[in-house]
């Protein structure tokens, strides 16, 4: 669905209504692990959030209600009340529109038509049926009793036809006719798997259910049989679509089965707990961040403790060294005082006679001697430094590595003791996950392109009803009692309650907003000095920054607490140019930030601190990604290049050149040593991290590609650009799946 903020109303000066920002949507960052979603625009960040426990509508029912169905749209719902009659009422608030009178008689089924005059059909307990024009509620036929009592009807068939189920356990095929509403029997439907039991039309398609296994796949222009198919277990409930080729049934075991009647064919049970599955998922990932935390920790202790003995080795070379140099020193040092001493008596010699030249000769060798001895000792004094510097630079190193070393084990035992709980907390998480969903009420909804099944409780579950994958779980938390019956029109699921209430739920929930962050967009104070061009949530979810700026003044860089909407802190002069990349590292502990003053740098959450700078880039960094493991970085430039980072020393790994544009995105792919990224080129590549090289081409862009990204399992491959279209590929082989293309 859209995200509509309510306070933007229509105006001339600000533009149409239904909009989510005043301005351009710069960023969307999406909540690891609730349905939420972060968007950015100028000065300002709103959260949104799915409501999944939305009831759309909730009213009393009469305790008497003896059969109900609702309209196609999911708009109203007609209700066979013993005290009333037939009554037609709102589907979201109760409100009755009208009451037809049925003088007393027990209804025991209804069907609503959707074709023109909307036929409302009942079933009597006398066996006839009752046709009320949907729109004075005036009975306009009652036809002749049925040879059996009737216990069931069918949606409305094409030919403005309908099925009824008699006790006696076969079919009637009844045409209706639109001018006057009367009943003729078309055609008898017998089973020859025993008596039929149920039954559900649509358009040119009915089912029936015998045995009570077997499904029977009849035309409803001639009641001629197409084929039929066994269920493994008794079914309970069906739901066909004709249109899509789609029948759902519910299983006496609590299980739901999709098939295509057509084919015969089964396409999925129906038994995937979505949301178990997720929360495993999560708790999986999160298992595999710590555990690379640890094997991080572990390497690096490992080398630690090799540079400790490594540094303990130079340090007793090099004691060995001052041992093996302090002699020659001290000799040298005696020798060169004893020619100072020389060179100083021929010198008090000279100065008594100061023409005698054999005196002048011996003042001229001392001096010489004494040069001599003088580099003599320099060398020896030198090689004796050397040694004792080594010995102290080993010394230190020594003391170093041991501190860091102590550190890193402190690190390693917290990891270790995490990555435990986390496989405590996966371990839990995967009895659920594998458990079945149970399924009591099940329906095709949305033109039949999904099924909702739903539990006694009222959980609802959409699947996909193409090949029946698990698309959505909308908790039944504020059902209130049991349901004890569902139907499905539209995109509403309608469940009777046990305690005598009708719940109207969407299978698709509204995005509603929940927080306005930083200001308003109207103008007046905001926290955000401009545009707001970059959102990443915290892999916990409790945090979100935000980056942006003024362009060539001003970098920001703040973060907000996501329960509350409230300010955490700004990192003061975190960039000189507006902030375009922001992920934070897998463990959460830090922030990496990439902006237009050609900088990546990484900050310290708990403290805002910054640790690193990454600089190498010649132009605007426009985005950055953290590996899996928390080692590397990777960064994305206008530069047309991309680079990899050791995080621990700040180094350049290496630098990428495929792109002959701007790198607009970038995203480490799960724990994988792959990261996807996009470019102006229109070109969308995945590239092995450790090598630099190109592993994968997803191709089909026309236009310049702004971002690229991938599902948290890397599964699948999405981008969006200039073209206006969103592209889905299929990350293992690069198939494009689907193209949505700019609505008209």
């Amino acid at each position: 669905g859209a995200l509509i903020d309510p306070a933007i109303v229509s105006s001339g000066s600000a533009g149409p209504a239904g909009m989510a920002h005043r301005d351009y949507v710069h960023a969307i960052a999406f909540h690891p692990t609730e349905p939420m979603i972060a968007t950015s625009g100028y000065r300002n960040v709103k959260l949104w959030r799915r409501n999944v426990n939305n009831i759309a509508g909730s009213w009393p029912i009469p305790a008497d209600v003896q059969a109900w169905t609702a309209t196609a749209d999911g708009l109203e719902v007609g209700m066979a009340v013993a005290s009333k009659g037939l009554v037609v009422a709102n589907s979201l608030t109760g409100a009755e529109r009208g009451i037809v009178p049925l003088e007393g008689q027990a209804v025991s089924a209804l069907s609503i038509f959707q074709a023109e005059p909307k036929w409302i059909v009942a079933a009597t307990a006398d066996a006839k049926i009752v046709v009320v024009r949907n729109a004075d509620l005036q009975i306009a036929h009652r036809s002749e009793p049925l040879p059996a009592a009737i216990t069931a009807l069918s949606g409305e068939l094409s030919g403005g036809k309908i099925a009824a189920l008699l006790a006696d356990g076969t079919v009637r095929l009844l045409t209706i006719a639109a001018d006057t509403g009367v009943v003729a029997i078309a055609a008898e439907i017998k089973s020859d798997a025993g008596a039929i039991l149920k039954i559900s039309g649509h358009g040119s398609v009915l089912l029936t259910v015998a045995g009570p296994r077997t499904v029977q796949n009849w035309k409803v222009e001639d009641a001629t049989q197409v084929n039929r198919f066994d269920l493994p277990a008794d079914i309970t409930a069906v739901d066909l679509n004709s249109a899509t080729d789609r029948a759902v049934f519910v299983l006496a075991d609590n299980t739901a089965s999709l098939w295509s009647p057509k084919d015969a064919k089964q396409i999925a049970v129906l038994t995937a707990d979505l949301s178990a599955q997720r929360h495993l998922k999560q708790g999986e990932q999160r298992k595999a961040i710590l555990d690379a935390r640890v094997t991080v920790l572990k390497g690096q202790i490992d080398e630690n403790d090799k540079e400790v003995v490594a540094q303990k080795e130079a340090e007793t070379k090099a004691k060995a060294e001052v041992e093996k140099f302090t002699p020659p020193q001290a000799e040298a040092k005696t020798k060169y005082d004893a020619a100072v001493a020389v060179t100083a008596a021929a010198k008090t010699a000279l100065a008594a006679k100061t023409d005698d030249e054999a005196l002048k000769a011996a003042v001229t060798e001392a001096e010489k001697a004494e040069a001599a001895a003088k580099d003599v000792l320099s060398k020896a004094d030198s090689d004796l430094n050397i040694a004792k510097k080594s010995v102290d630079f080993a010394t230190q190193a020594i003391v170093r590595a041991e501190q860091r070393g102590v550190e890193r084990k402190q690190q390693h035992e917290a990891a270790t003791a995490e990555a435990t709980a986390a496989n405590v907390v996966v371990e839990e998480r995967k009895p659920p996950a594998a458990a079945p969903a149970v399924s009591a009420f099940a329906g095709l909804i949305g033109d039949g392109r999904y099924v909702t099944t739903a539990d006694a409780s009222g959980t609802l579950r959409v699947w996909n009803a193409v090949d029946g994958a698990a698309i959505d779980v909308l908790p039944g938390t504020q059902l209130g009692s049991t349901a004890s019956s569902m139907k499905t029109a539209g995109t509403v699921a309608l469940l009777a309650t046990a305690d005598s209430r009708m719940v109207a739920r969407s299978a698709f929930p509204e995005w509603q907003m929940t927080a306005s962050l930083g200001g308003s967009e109207d103008g007046g104070e905001s926290v955000f000095v401009d545009r707001v061009v970059s959102l990443a949530f915290s892999p916990d979810g409790s945090l979100l920054a935000a980056g942006g700026g003024e362009a060539s003044r001003s970098g920001q860089l703040t973060l907000w607490n996501v329960a509350d909407g409230t300010l955490v802190r700004e990192f003061p002069n975190a960039h000189s140019d507006t902030v375009y990349g922001l992920e934070f590292s897998p463990d959460g502990r830090f922030l990496a930030s990439a902006a237009a003053d050609k900088f990546v740098k990484v900050f310290n959450v708990a403290s805002g601190e910054f640790v690193r700078a990454f600089e190498g880039h010649t132009h605007h960094v426009m985005d950055v990604s953290w590996k899996g493991d928390g080692t590397a970085l990777a960064s994305a430039g206008a530069d047309n290049a991309i680079k990899v980072w050791n995080v621990e020393t700040g180094e350049q790994a290496r630098t990428i050149a495929t792109y002959t544009r701007q790198v607009t995105s970038l995203q480490f792919v799960g724990m994988q040593d792959l990261f996807v990224s996009s470019s102006g080129d229109k070109r969308v590549f995945f590239h092995t991290a450790s090598n630099g090289q190109p592993a994968r081409e997803f191709k089909g862009s026309t236009d310049y590609v702004y971002r690229a990204a991938t599902n948290p399992d890397g599964t699948l491959v999405v981008s969006g650009g200039e073209d206006g279209s969103v592209r889905v590929w299929n990350a293992a082989d690069a198939a494009e799946i689907v193209t949505f293309a700019p609505q008209p």
